[in-house]
């Protein structure tokens, strides 16, 4: 099992250092990625089925989803 405890309190240490950033915006891959693991149905898998850790084609996908939606955020706000 991985340490998703640790990741998340990585990942919330980054969002707080974001909000307090003028100017930066958080692409959050990880928490678009939920729901989407090992235990979703295999059609909604985002990952490679030999690797938890590799996106496969479909989370290669959502992952420049989700850098496109940030740098889109960061456009609006200048």
């Amino acid at each position: 099992m991985l340490p998703l405890s640790v990741l998340e309190g990585m990942n919330a240490h980054i969002a707080r250092l974001a909000d307090g950033t003028p100017n930066a915006v958080v692409a959050d891959v990880y928490r678009h990625f939920i729901g989407h693991g090992a235990s979703a149905p295999e059609a909604e898998r985002w990952y490679w089925r030999r690797s938890l850790i590799e996106p496969n084609a479909q989370g290669a996908h959502e992952i420049r989803r989700v850098w496109r939606d940030a740098i889109d955020a960061a456009d609006a706000e200048t």
